[in-house]
C-alpha cells in the first residue's frame, strides 16, 4: 500500500509539471500536451492570447470543415477554432480564459491513423474532442483543482505538505479524467453514427492504440472500457434517429452525479443531528397538533434558567451548557405547551442530544431530578431509528399534556 501511495504521489508530481487546459484523445505520453500549451495556466493571459494569435495564423480550412460538418449533422452548434500543431502526436480540446474554443491536432499523427480517403479515423478523433467541449471538460475544472491541490499538499515547502493527501488528490484527478474520457468516447460514437460511419470504422481508431492503460494510474481508461462507451453512444444515436429525437447532451454524456460526502464529516454529522432534533421536536408536535383539539405546542431551542443546575451537573466536565467539537457534542432544546386561551395551563420539557465516543444519547431533563435517557444507539445513519425517536417523544408529549390538562381541569373544578 505504501508503494502504491508513493507511486501515485510521484505520478501526481509528473502530471502536474505538465498541466494543461487541454483534453486529449489518448495518453501517448505522460503529459498530454505540447510544450507550448502545457504551462499555460502558470504563465497567464499573455501566453493565452499568443496561442489565440498563432491559432488564427495556423487555422486549417480542411480540418475546420470536417469539425463543423460533424457538429451540424448532429444539431450541435459550437464555434470551434481548429489549429494544426505538429509533433504533439495527439489531438486536444482546449478552452482559453476568453472563452474561445480550440481543437489542436497533429496532422501527421492523424494521417497515420486513416485507412482511406474518407478519414473516418480522423473524424472519430475530432468527434471525441468535440465531446470534451460539449460535456464541459474543456473548462478544465479538474485540472484547476488538481493544480491547487498540488501546490498545497505536494510541494515540500508548503506548510500543508502531506504525501498521503497528495496521493489521494492524484487518484481523484485520475479518476475524474478517466470518467471524462469515457464521456467523450460516448460522444464519438454518437456523432460518428450521425455522420454515417459503421461501428467497425469508428472502433478501428481505438484498436490502433496499445492496451497499456489501467483504472488506477492512467489518465485514460482501458481500451475495452472506451470501446464499450463508443458502443453506448452509437446505440443512443441510432435510437434518436429512429425516434426522430433531438440529441440530449446530458443523456449522451451519461454517468450519475455523486453529490455526497463520503466521509462522515461535520456537515453530515450536523445534518443527522438536525434530523434527530426534528424527530424529537417538530415531527412529534406536528402529529399531536393534527390529532388533538388543543393547540399551543411550541419548539424552542432556548431553555429556561431553572434547568441550569441540572444540566451543569450533567455536563460538569465542560465549561458551557452546550458544546460542539470534532469528537463530542451536547445541545439542550425545549418543547413547551401552553393552552392558548388560558396561559396558566402550561408545561415544558427540555431534552438533550449528546454525542460521546461515537454514541448518541437523547435525554429528558427535569428540575431536581437526574436526567433520564430515552434513546441511545451508535451514532451513524444505519443504526439511528428516527421513527422510534419520534414515537417516543409523541408518547412523552401526550403523557405530559394529558397530565397538564388533568391538573388544569382539577383546578378549575375546585374553583367552582
Amino acid at each position: 500500500m505504501q508503494y502504491i501511495t508513493m507511486k501515485i504521489f510521484l505520478l501526481f508530481a509528473v502530471i502536474t509539471l505538465g498541466f494543461s487546459f487541454a483534453h486529449c484523445f489518448a495518453q501517448l505520453k505522460p503529459i498530454c500536451a505540447d510544450k507550448y500549451i502545457q504551462n499555460i495556466q502558470f504563465t497567464g493571459l499573455n501566453h493565452q492570447k499568443e496561442v489565440s494569435n498563432r491559432c488564427e495564423e495556423d487555422i486549417n480550412i480542411e480540418a475546420n470543415t470536417k469539425i463543423q460538418n460533424l457538429l451540424s449533422i448532429c444539431g450541435f452548434f459550437l464555434d470551434i477554432k481548429v489549429c494544426r500543431r505538429d509533433n504533439i502526436q495527439n489531438a486536444l480540446a482546449y478552452l482559453d480564459r476568453d472563452g474561445t474554443r480550440y481543437i489542436l491536432y497533429d496532422n501527421e499523427f492523424l494521417r497515420s491513423l486513416d485507412s482511406d480517403s474518407m478519414s473516418f479515423e480522423t473524424r472519430t478523433i475530432f468527434a471525441h474532442e468535440i465531446g470534451h467541449h460539449l460535456a464541459g471538460h474543456a473548462l478544465s475544472l479538474n485540472n484547476d483543482d488538481y493544480r491547487k491541490a498540488y501546490g498545497k499538499y505536494c510541494q515540500v515547502k508548503s506548510p500543508q505538505f502531506d504525501r498521503k493527501t497528495c496521493a489521494a488528490e492524484g487518484r481523484k484527478y485520475l479518476e475524474i479524467s478517466r470518467v471524462q474520457e469515457i464521456q467523450a468516447d460516448r460522444f464519438a460514437g454518437y456523432i460518428m453514427f450521425k455522420f454515417g460511419a459503421s461501428l467497425d470504422k469508428i472502433l478501428n481508431v481505438y484498436y490502433q492504440f496499445p492496451e497499456t492503460f489501467d483504472d488506477n494510474t492512467s489518465t485514460h481508461p482501458p481500451i475495452n472500457s472506451r470501446i464499450e462507451a463508443v458502443k453506448v453512444g452509437f446505440e443512443l444515436a441510432r435510437n434518436d434517429s429512429m425516434n426522430g429525437t433531438a440529441p440530449n447532451i446530458e443523456v449522451v454524456k451519461g454517468g450519475s452525479y455523486q453529490l455526497s460526502i463520503k466521509d462522515f464529516s461535520r456537515v453530515e454529522r450536523n445534518k443527522l443531528l438536525d434530523s434527530i432534533r426534528i424527530s424529537c421536536g417538530g415531527l412529534a408536535t406536528d402529529l399531536l397538533r393534527a390529532k388533538s383539539s388543543v393547540d399551543g405546542f411550541a419548539y424552542n431551542s432556548s431553555v429556561p434558567n431553572t434547568y441550569d443546575s441540572v444540566v451543569k451537573n450533567y455536563v460538569k466536565c465542560h465549561d458551557t451548557l452546550q458544546y460542539d467539537t470534532d469528537t463530542s457534542f451536547f445541545q439542550l432544546s425545549c418543547i413547551s405547551w401552553q393552552l392558548r386561551y388560558d396561559q396558566s395551563c402550561f408545561w415544558e420539557q427540555p431534552f438533550g442530544i449528546q454525542i460521546q465516543n461515537d454514541s448518541l444519547v437523547v435525554l429528558l431533563f427535569n428540575p431536581d431530578e437526574l436526567p433520564r435517557v430515552v434513546y441511545k444507539s451508535r451514532f451513524n445513519h444505519h443504526e439511528i431509528n428516527l421513527n422510534i425517536l419520534k414515537s417516543s417523544f409523541v408518547e412523552i408529549y401526550t403523557n405530559r399534556t394529558t397530565r397538564a390538562l388533568d391538573d388544569y381541569n382539577r383546578t378549575r373544578r375546585k374553583k367552582r
